[in-house]
């Protein structure tokens, strides 16, 4: 959560923001603490705690403004939203953890869980990331 509320500021300020009270309005909301003693009390995720797709949306066009490698960062996002996966199995997976087939890409990650394979079919927009 930290890293999203420095890249919301960064998005719209194109600076670093250098302490908690530096933040802008729109990122100033989030509080990353709060979201892990919450989960340490409950079990269930609300819809209000998720990415609606808007925001994922304006989230990966933010990366072209920001990153040195935007192509890469987009398709490291849509893996991690379609997937749900956990920033430690984005770290860890190799190119060999990809494997494409007509239509469709696998992709096992390993993480706290064990490893897993995801499916996900490549529909036209994803197509130019891959």
């Amino acid at each position: 959560m930290r890293v999203l509320k420095r890249l919301v500021h960064y998005a719209k300020h194109r600076e670093v923001a250098e302490g908690e009270g530096s933040y802008c309005k729109e990122a100033a909301h989030i509080k990353p603490d709060r979201y892990n003693r919450k989960a340490m009390r409950e079990e269930t995720v609300r819809a209000t705690d998720l990415l609606s797709k808007e925001e994922f949306l304006k989230l990966v066009d933010a990366v072209a403004r920001v990153s040195r490698y935007p192509a890469r960062d987009r398709a490291l996002l849509y893996v991690m939203y379609e997937f749900a996966s956990r920033p430690s199995e984005l770290l860890n997976m190799r190119i060999g953890d990809i494997v494409f087939h007509e239509g469709y890409v696998e992709i096992t990650t390993k993480g706290k869980t064990g490893k897993d394979t995801h499916t996900c079919a490549l529909i036209q927009c994803i197509k130019g990331l891959v």
